[in-house]
């Protein structure tokens, strides 16, 4: 996997916000943006993920420090709540999501996270039997503002899960609304179905260096449409993201990169994917 993951940006602010995973930084960074700031070299101004013994920001270190909790991370991708200024990013190694609360300018409140997706607390990063609550090896996030819901790759779990985010409900350990990909919340078996997806997030090859494997999530706001990449599968699938037809175990509406829900096929033309993994959607050109 790639040392540098994934980047969120807040354009009120002008400043965007990177990940490195493992083996790199470990760490998300955050950067001004604005013309002014932006020029070759130019330092990051913040950095979550890493304090010195001090309790100080530290963008020398590296490792996660051996300790779970809130401060420390291994980051695959973020995602920002401009609407509820939240920093929501994936703690791939440690089983679980982390979200922190901004300030009304997105600005960084406190180093330590305040709530955690897929772990009962913050100091806990156990791999625990597949249910509606558990997330194993998660490698993708993003977030709805409308509806106030965080979507999350489950790598090991071949699912996207679906999370309940509202300020006023958001809490530790909390379970998902649903699941997509699996039929309920106890299967993890990967397929080439409508139903079925396929991370190919395998020991050897999802948590060591080596083979890209796993997903990108994209939400779309105007159409309540949640694209993910089947990597797998070399496919992206759609689904109705619609608060009152999101269910566990539901059809994908679309599968973009294959001819049908069945065909798995690797390609390199103008309607075929080799392993899609990053999404990004454009709001404004659909």
């Amino acid at each position: 996997w790639p040392r540098l993951g994934a980047s969120s940006i807040d354009p009120d602010r002008q400043l965007l916000v990177a990940t490195e995973g493992y083996p790199g930084g470990n760490r998300a960074i955050i950067w001004d943006i604005s013309p002014d700031n932006l020029h070759t070299g130019a330092p990051a101004v913040e950095v979550v993920g890493h304090l010195d013994d001090n309790m100080r920001t530290d963008f020398s270190r590296r490792s996660a420090n051996d300790r779970v909790n809130g401060r420390n991370v291994y980051p695959r991708d973020v995602s920002l709540d401009p609407t509820d200024h939240r920093l929501i990013a994936i703690d791939q190694y440690n089983n679980r999501v982390l979200v922190w609360q901004l300030d009304a300018q997105n600005r960084i409140l406190d180093r330590e996270a305040r709530w955690v997706i897929g772990q009962p607390d913050l100091y806990t990063a156990e791999l625990r039997p597949v249910d509606a609550g558990t997330i194993k090896i998660p490698l993708a996030v993003t977030y709805d503002s409308a509806y106030k819901r965080i979507f999350v790759s489950d790598g090991w779990g071949n699912r996207v899960m679906v999370f309940d985010a509202h300020p006023d409900r958001i809490n530790n350990g909390a379970n998902a609304i649903a699941a997509l990909g699996q039929p309920d919340f106890e299967t993890a078996t990967p397929s080439r179905t409508r139903i079925g997806i396929d991370f190919d997030t395998r020991v050897g090859t999802g948590i060591t260096p080596g083979r890209p494997r796993g997903t990108g999530l994209a939400y779309d706001p105007v159409h309540n449409r949640i694209f993910a990449s089947d990597g797998g599968n070399h496919r992206v699938v759609v689904y109705d993201a619609e608060p009152g037809r999101l269910r566990t175990g539901m059809s994908a509406a679309v599968v973009i990169g294959q001819s049908d829900f069945t065909s798995g096929i690797r390609g390199l033309s103008a309607s075929a994917f080799n392993q899609p993994a990053a999404l990004l959607f454009d709001t404004k050109h659909q």
